[in-house]
């Protein structure tokens, strides 16, 4: 493509002529603009750069600008003020939530093809790498990770805190994020997803609230959820397009958290005095199933009021002399330990996770859960299973 004017053949040439070949080598640039907004982004050109008219040729056709907020819906862009334009991903696709990150490095090209707009004139985020394949889930992390109740008020705020994270949002685009320290009130954001507090509901009458740390793209907060990230995704506060599911605490009959401490993974609860976990939480006690040491019949306990939907592994306690009261006891994760000559003096010789006649003892029992249920049979009201604590297996801890 050559210049408008050619110096080579001209017995003579104006100043003129010289501004008209700067004004073409301009418009093959790209132009450095300062930017404002989240999803309506208005760009204004830095000092010293070539004038801009309007759209299109022979203006400049690309601008590059710092996100200057993290996106959280469609995306448009105007230059100085000609008007706003959608803003395309180059697959076809309109920029929304989280497609910017607050504080990166971003280009766009002014163009009127037929996949954008409908050719009626778009910008295209010709520096946009998309993040096929990737999921929030698998990807977000954090280390070292601490989950427990707030000293000063334990049943309705959680205190969180990490040393490093990545978040990742709905689209699988990363952040990488330093220290968080944080207090999240379950009494806010029953109406409003809050930060640090709850995501537009109120906290549950004997059920659990899941932890997430969420992000701006560059500030962090905490957040609490209904939502298991097994289901869906919580309903993140305006401006926050990052997430990272952290682990999950229970509110007893009067919405009061259970107390417990989870680091990393793992959790456990906390006996406290004088508190709704004096003891850890009795998910079964008495008779249950057909007991018996060659064929018993096995009962399933529901571990869902005792550890989250997240939960991989279940820590039991157990008791075959519960208040005094002696008794006989099995335990397995499924019920196909039950059944015929499958007892632990059976003819089959099974060996049982845990077989207890009567012991003064108490025992433990950790068990990789199969599905929301463990099974036990037991002879007398003796007998006691109780829960100690989890393994979070979809925790973003790392």
């Amino acid at each position: 493509m050559a210049l408008p004017i050619i110096f080579g053949p001209l017995t003579a040439a104006s100043m003129g002529m010289l501004d008209q070949d700067f004004a073409a080598v301009g418009a093959l640039t790209t132009i450095l603009c300062a930017a404002t907004g989240t999803n309506a982004i208005v760009l204004t050109p830095t000092a010293s750069q070539p004038s801009i008219n309007a759209y299109g040729l022979p203006n400049p056709l690309k601008f590059s600008f710092l996100a200057p907020a993290s996106t959280s819906g469609a995306v448009t862009l105007e230059v100085l003020a000609l008007g706003f334009l959608p803003v395309y991903v180059p697959g076809g696709t309109q920029a929304t939530s989280g497609t910017l990150s607050s504080g990166q490095y971003y280009e766009v090209t002014y163009t009127t093809g037929a996949n954008y707009n409908s050719g009626n004139g778009a910008w295209v985020l010709t520096s946009f790498q998309p993040a096929t394949g990737v999921t929030s889930v698998s990807n977000a992390s954090v280390s070292g990770l601490s989950i427990f109740n707030n000293a000063g008020t334990p049943s309705t705020k959680t205190d969180i805190s990490f040393t490093s994270a990545c978040l990742v949002s709905s689209v699988g685009a990363p952040v990488f994020l330093g220290k968080l320290t944080a207090t999240i009130d379950l009494t806010t954001g029953a109406v409003t997803s809050t930060a640090n507090g709850m995501d537009g509901e109120s906290r549950p009458a004997s059920g659990w609230v899941y932890f997430y740390a969420i992000s701006t793209g560059s500030g962090m907060a905490g957040l609490g959820s209904l939502n298991s990230p097994l289901v869906a995704p919580p309903t993140l506060p305006a401006g926050y397009v990052y997430s990272a599911y952290l682990g999950a605490m229970f509110c007893d009959v009067s919405s009061n958290l259970l107390r417990s401490r989870q680091l990393g993974i793992n959790a456990q609860y906390t006996v406290v005095a004088s508190s709704n976990t004096a003891v850890p939480p009795l998910m079964a006690f008495g008779t249950a199933g057909t007991f018996s040491n060659t064929s018993p019949v096995l009962a399933a306990i529901s571990v869902l009021p005792a550890v989250p939907a997240t939960a991989g592994v279940i820590e039991l306690l157990l008791a075959a002399a519960w208040k005094g009261v002696a008794a006989n006891l099995l335990v397995a994760p499924n019920a196909a330990y039950g059944g015929t000559n499958n007892g632990p003096q059976g003819s089959n010789g099974l060996v049982w996770p845990l077989s207890n006649n009567a012991q003064i003892q108490d025992s433990s029992l950790s068990l990789v859960l199969e599905s929301s249920n463990v099974y036990w049979a037991t002879s007398s009201a003796g007998a006691a299973m109780s829960v100690l604590g989890w393994t979070d297996y979809v925790s973003a801890a790392g």
